[in-house]
């Protein structure tokens, strides 16, 4: 073996064939679906309604209470579907009836030719109801719509 001066350190250099970069490759924050800020907005008012704090949801569902307020912040990376769940499973709301009333809000937006998130806000609570998607006295489900777009 030759000889190697004690202070001899190597260096990693990457060399990648044919490719460039420039600015406009860099990354960019990627921005939300329509039915993801839907989802986003119908569980946020979900838990405003039913104060259960962001660090209680993170305690109960083994998720820390800065992901759960980037979930419903609208930060990115959006929230899974098992983030979701998990979130509305502890506000006792059905992440389904979510989906399905996000579904709609979106295809009501697009149909409209709103943006969706100022479509869905006054549409979330109902006048049997104090919360939006949690079962009333009776046990029927409230958090419809009462008002058809």
């Amino acid at each position: 073996m030759g000889y190697r001066p004690a202070a001899f350190k190597p260096k990693w250099i990457a060399w990648l064939p044919k490719w460039v970069y420039d600015d406009s490759m860099a990354r960019k924050k990627k921005e939300l679906e329509p039915i993801d800020n839907a989802m986003r907005e119908l569980l946020k008012e979900a838990v405003t309604a039913s104060g259960v704090t962001h660090t209680q949801i993170g305690k109960r569902v083994g998720m820390s209470q800065n992901r759960v307020s980037t979930i419903l912040r609208g930060a990115t990376p959006p929230a899974s579907l098992g983030e979701l769940y998990m979130i509305a499973d502890v506000i006792g709301v059905s992440v389904s009836q979510l989906i399905v009333e996000a579904e709609r809000e979106v295809k009501h937006a697009e149909s409209e030719g709103q943006s969706v998130v100022d479509d869905i806000a006054p549409l979330l609570h109902s006048s049997e109801c104090g919360a939006p998607f949690v079962g009333n006295q009776s046990g029927q489900e409230c958090g419809k719509r009462t008002s058809q777009g």
